[in-house]
């Protein structure tokens, strides 16, 4: 019964929504509890009774209103800025991907690649340098990916050892093992690489997140399951030793 509505709602919300339909609508008993959130995941502040909880219907998180989540569509779901950004303005051309100039560790070189977001949004992909394949003995492009999960935060500004090199579409990707330091070719492009990229690797996490607490209520019920076994089991053995006493 509840797939059967989650569908038609699905349907419905293609259809009055600007969202694709495979996007994954997160259920209510999957949303993050409000004592778990107590500022918003957008502006970080406190929530007041007058800026009050509102949980996204994509990734489940909690946000304030205004900037932070809005309402789409005429069945008036809310949702966030960031799964709206990245859905309505960024997707598609992330996956499409753009040329980068692409800065080595020590900032000494640099050179064009092309980046762009793996279909299912969890990697950022690009090519290194034609190598020789020892398969083949053909020479391939060897490719790269980073993963979504991995980037702590996407930073709009140059390193500081190189900013007066006069670059000014240059962004890092910060990881915990390194920088990535990239630099776009024009504004449109950077607006989208730093501003969609951002977006992306939020929904990545929270995808990430909600996978986990589906995990864990699907954990919490096989548990059920065993112990709610495990006690009939005892009782079956009660009641068969008390029928063996009877009529033994």
């Amino acid at each position: 019964m509840w797939k059967a509505c989650a569908a038609s709602v699905a349907c419905l919300l293609h259809i009055i929504c600007p969202f694709e339909s495979e996007i994954d609508f997160c259920p209510e008993k999957y949303w993050v509890k409000d004592d778990e959130a107590p500022t918003c995941g957008y502006c970080h502040e406190e929530f007041t009774l007058t800026n009050r909880r509102h949980h996204c219907r994509l990734c489940g998180d909690i946000f304030h209103g205004g900037a932070c989540a809005q309402k789409e569509g005429r069945l008036e779901i809310w949702v966030c800025y960031y799964c709206r950004t990245f859905h309505t303005d960024y997707k598609d051309k992330l996956q499409n991907g753009t040329v980068l100039t692409k800065f080595t560790r020590d900032l000494g070189r640099h050179h064009q690649r092309h980046f762009w977001l793996s279909s299912d949004c969890r990697e950022l992909i690009w090519k290194e340098q034609e190598s020789k394949s020892r398969l083949s003995g053909l020479t391939e492009p060897s490719v790269h990916s980073l993963k979504l999960i991995e980037v702590t935060r996407v930073d709009p500004s140059a390193p500081v050892d190189v900013q007066g090199y006069g670059h000014h579409h240059m962004f890092q990707i910060v990881t915990g093992e390194r920088p990535y330091v990239l630099e776009a070719g024009n504004i449109a492009d950077y607006s989208m690489w730093t501003e969609g990229l951002k977006c992306a690797v939020y929904v990545c996490k929270a995808q990430g997140n909600l996978q986990g607490r589906r995990l864990e209520e699907r954990a919490r019920k096989h548990a059920k399951r065993s112990r709610d076994g495990h006690r009939q089991l005892l009782v079956d053995r009660v009641r068969e030793k008390q029928k063996q006493k009877r009529y033994g």
